[in-house]
């Protein structure tokens, strides 16, 4: 099982954040998923088969985006 973690917003004051295994697909998850992050935490499970979701299912099955963390 894989789970990305995507970071919006964030800071930590131990170590930086660095979205950097999913850099290729931020423009995609910033257009098409932030808009449904209603809370801190959102959890994304791309077990579907629908095409609007394969190209991040190609990363991992699940993702969770952390907004505004410090």
């Amino acid at each position: 099982c894989v789970i990305n973690t995507y970071c919006y917003n964030c800071t930590t004051e131990k170590e930086s954040v660095s979205n950097w295994q999913l850099h290729k697909l931020e423009k995609e998850i910033l257009e098409k998923l932030l808009p449904y992050c209603v809370s801190d935490f959102t959890l994304f499970d791309f077990s579907s088969d629908a095409k609007v979701i394969r190209k991040f299912r190609d990363v991992g099955q699940f993702l969770i985006i952390a907004k505004n963390q410090r």
